[in-house]
């Protein structure tokens, strides 16, 4: 775990949405506020995790956005959780991050991700005034995976075969139209294709790639983003 930017110790409503907190510093008294968050790394990946999210800012004077960021790359929450036990609920953006309506101090509970995690950064983020920052916790709730099975990586994805050379096969769930990325160990986009709405398979030709291990994003309209690894030999 690293911490970066405006992180604390305040945790409002703590018993149920702590123990982070990002975005505020040096709280009560003086306080200084900026963006901070924090980078959870894991080692072997795990392949699923719930977050909570608690005392988001949103009013005229203040206001923050809680972003999500896994394996690298921006996470675009597809729904809103569950209300939580001592705040008014929180909302999504358009690019599918947390805010609040209004008013001070929203959040919610059981936001899930699934397929091979290897890091999730949490930033809270300011849009303007001096929010008080937000809180968040983190429940890990499968055993880690084996990074030489990439064939097991996602729930709702399946590419295969896997390793991979020119050609690959991608199975999903999803009815609705997405799009699979395929970004290189810099983080760079190498390659991408449609997915078509309706359709649960389609088939692949790969560009030339140089052998390694690669990441994949599946990302749909209505349907949570899929993450994993594809080996090129």
């Amino acid at each position: 775990m690293k911490a970066f930017g405006s992180v604390d110790t305040l945790t409002y409503c703590n018993n149920t949405m702590g123990p982070y907190h990002i975005g505020m510093h040096n709280y009560p008294l003086p306080w200084s506020c900026n963006n901070g968050g924090y980078t959870f790394t894991f080692t072997p990946p795990i392949n699923e995790l719930f977050i909570n999210f608690g005392s988001i800012d949103g009013s005229s004077l203040d206001s923050e956005v809680v972003k999500l960021y896994v394996n690298g790359l921006h996470y675009a929450i597809p729904f809103p959780g569950t209300a939580n036990a001592c705040q008014p609920l929180a909302i999504l953006t358009s690019d599918g991050d947390v805010t609040s309506p209004s008013y001070n101090g929203c959040g919610w509970e059981n936001t899930k991700i699934s397929g091979m995690i290897d890091s999730i950064t949490v930033l809270d983020s300011i849009i303007h005034g001096c929010p008080m920052g937000a809180v968040f916790s983190l429940s890990l709730c499968n055993w880690p995976v084996s990074t030489t099975n990439y064939a097991l990586e996602n729930k709702g994805v399946s590419i295969y075969p896997n390793p991979a050379s020119s050609e690959i096969n991608i199975e999903y769930e999803c009815k609705s139209e997405g799009v699979f990325v395929l970004y290189n160990s810099l983080g760079q986009q190498v390659y991408s294709c449609i997915l078509p709405e309706g359709n649960n398979k389609v088939y692949r030709s790969l560009p030339k790639l140089v052998d390694g291990l690669y990441n994949y994003r599946c990302k749909f309209t209505g349907c949570a983003d899929s993450f994993g690894k594809l080996l090129i030999e």
